[in-house]
């Protein structure tokens, strides 16, 4: 209860900052019916709207949804879903509130502005990441509104269910149309209020072009020849993410008022109680490894000891302050070193972490990945070692604590000598999607991908308590079910998402 008034607290604070942002809609002929009053529009402009939609896009997924995806394969233990038996309720909000009525209305608004008063940069950026966005929507959920979407202004409001199959090639076109949109000449320049990238373009192109990779290599299976074709074509132009400098992540910050810590700091440091329990899978997969990231993953409290759950075990009454939780990265929470500290929000990098959704190290996984599969450019063997190494540089330099090389050199060497140890490609191949998952911890919707697409990692433990089939896709929220007459309930949870065909 006391999360549930948490995150509605974090909800409105949230729509209090859109609201500051967008300003007023009310003019000054309500007042006075004389001239209007600059500061106070009566239509938000694109770059008051730019930066409420990036915000509110990323709360909805870095919040329960990466909750769900990251307890289906055990990254951590979140008790709304570790027995598999939710319904979506526990996200209604970030489905209407924050995805469908939120960001996607506003990049709508965004698009239309943009598309008549020349603001291309603001367009194509609006573009790009409604690609994304949506391209989650079917990850997780399969089929979702898409072509009738964000039409009740004229009155549909039960937009029909489009087969992910269809949306996806949708979605790629949409990406090259913001493409050709940021190279056109604009009527206003891009800036701070963007809040991914601060304006520029560049790096915008090379997200773009990195989110067509991902979606090109999540749908191999699905359509090999053409994953191939257009992998290599991508990797050839190379004008992807190649830098951490280029990652497509979204920053918080340690302001609790207005709040813009990272979800998992709130509910782990910053709460009086803990939401989420640490996963005896994954910290047992990373000890048995001498993973030198165990003390940048989790947090030792006053117990002093490091220990996680198994889903449908729960955590004891009273065990708040002794049992281990997050740690540093991603969430910005404290690094462990020995101290056993009590959960408090003033540890750490007090909630300044990070959502981490395309970045240098995915790419170099996806490369391995692919070279190893699809046949396409490079070594797979030095891809891995490449992905492994950047993760590595890539968490020491978010945290700011150094490890000690012999302690990466010898991890590295062991996972390079596992890979060689296969006797197969499916053995290689499960060596390289191994590494990406433990590489993925905070975001748990790619990893909630990859295991469907792959079946690795291997061996996840069964929930305790299990109230339900694995999940295959997550259920569409009750509460769109309800509004919506085109859509029913969905109850079989094993049906598989398009891609989904290992």
């Amino acid at each position: 209860m006391k999360m549930e008034i948490a995150m509605k607290k974090t909800i409105y604070t949230y729509l209090a900052v859109a609201i500051l942002l967008l300003g007023s809609t009310t003019s000054c002929q309500d007042f006075l019916d004389i001239n209007e009053n600059p500061s106070f529009p009566a239509e938000a402009n694109n770059t008051l709207i730019l930066p409420a939609a990036q915000a509110g896009a990323t709360l909805a997924f870095a919040n329960m949804l990466e909750r769900a995806a990251a307890t289906i394969v055990q990254h951590y233990i979140n008790s709304r879903f570790d027995n598999y038996g939710f319904d979506g309720a526990t996200y209604n909000n970030d489905w209407s509130f924050h995805i469908y009525n939120g960001t996607l209305q506003d990049y709508n608004v965004i698009i239309n502005q943009g598309t008549e008063s020349g603001e291309w940069h603001h367009v194509g950026v609006a573009k790009i990441h409604t690609a994304y966005i949506y391209s989650l929507l079917v990850d997780l959920f399969g089929d979702v509104p898409f072509s009738e979407a964000l039409q009740a202004e004229g009155g549909n409001f039960s937009p029909k269910v489009d087969l992910g199959q269809d949306i996806y090639p949708q979605l790629i076109a949409l990406i090259d149309e913001g493409l050709e949109d940021l190279a056109k000449e604009a009527t206003d320049d891009l800036g701070p209020e963007d809040l991914f990238y601060g304006g520029d373009l560049t790096l915008w192109r090379k997200m773009a072009n990195t989110l067509k990779l991902k979606m090109y290599n999540q749908t191999r299976k699905a359509n090999e020849g053409q994953s191939a074709t257009e992998i290599s074509n991508l990797l050839a132009a190379g004008d992807i993410i190649s830098a951490p400098e280029e990652d497509f992540t979204f920053q918080f910050t340690t302001s609790n008022a207005p709040e813009g810590r990272h979800p998992n700091f709130q509910a782990d440091y910053a709460a009086g109680s803990v939401e989420n329990n640490l996963s005896s899978f994954f910290i047992g997969l990373l000890q048995a490894n001498n993973d030198p990231r165990v003390p940048y993953y989790f947090y030792k409290q006053s117990g002093c000891t490091l220990g996680g759950l198994n889903g449908g075990e729960g955590s004891s009454a009273g065990d708040d302050d002794v049992r281990a939780i997050h740690g540093v990265y991603p969430i910005g929470g404290e690094f462990d070193d020995d101290g056993c500290q009590v959960h408090n929000e003033t540890l750490g990098l007090q909630g300044a972490g990070i959502f981490p959704m395309l970045t240098h190290t995915m790419v170099l996984f996806i490369q391995a990945e692919a070279a190893l599969e699809l046949g396409t450019t490079g070594d797979p063997r030095i891809l891995l070692s490449d992905a492994i190494n950047a993760s590595l540089a890539e968490i020491q330099a978010f945290s700011g604590v150094d490890m000690e090389a012999a302690d990466v050199t010898a991890y590295v060497d062991a996972r390079l000598a596992d890979y060689d140890a296969a006797t197969d490609d499916e053995g290689r191949l499960g060596v390289i999607m191994t590494e990406k998952y433990v590489a993925l911890f905070g975001n748990g919707i790619e990893s909630y991908n990859d295991f469907r697409r792959t079946g690795y990692p291997q061996n996840l433990n069964t929930p305790v308590i299990q109230n339900g089939p694995f999940p295959r896709r997550f259920p569409i929220p009750p509460v769109e079910v309800t509004a919506n007459s085109n859509i029913d309930a969905e109850t079989d949870l094993t049906k598989r998402v398009f891609w989904d065909v290992n």
